[in-house]
């Protein structure tokens, strides 16, 4: 059984987010840099340290559907988030140090969590309509 994923992400806030966006060659725009370093501050500040998991970040974006966001907003979120568990994997293959069992896991977990799909729904309508 996977345990959850705990790599040292409790460490890892503004700056670490700031390196990674300006090292990944695929994020050229400067909106969508942007929009990620938005979306994951807001995430970690309301997972307050909880190990990332794929039922957390499931969890995450029920709770931007509570709160009425659109299906576009969530699925922004998401993809932030995405990108950030991939980078993190990325990290985890990386590190010599690691013992190779707890890469695998850390691997695994992010996978897991890079692996959830969009949100459907179409987007509440503003006003009234007669």
């Amino acid at each position: 059984m996977a345990t959850a994923l705990t790599v040292p992400i409790e460490t890892r806030k503004f700056a670490d987010f700031e390196r990674e966006l300006q090292r990944d060659p695929r994020l050229k725009s400067e909106h969508t840099k942007r929009g990620y370093r938005r979306d994951l501050l807001a995430f970690e500040e309301w997972r307050d340290g909880r190990p990332m998991t794929k039922l957390l970040v499931e969890e995450f974006a029920a709770e931007l559907q509570a709160q009425g966001k659109s299906p576009n907003t969530i699925n922004r979120n998401l993809a932030a988030v995405r990108w950030w568990a991939r980078r993190l994997g990325d990290f985890a293959f990386e590190t010599p140090e690691l013992d190779p069992d707890r890469r695998r896991e850390i691997v695994t977990q992010t996978a897991r969590v890079a692996s959830i799909k969009d949100v459907r729904g179409q987007r509440q309508q503003k006003g009234r309509h007669l």
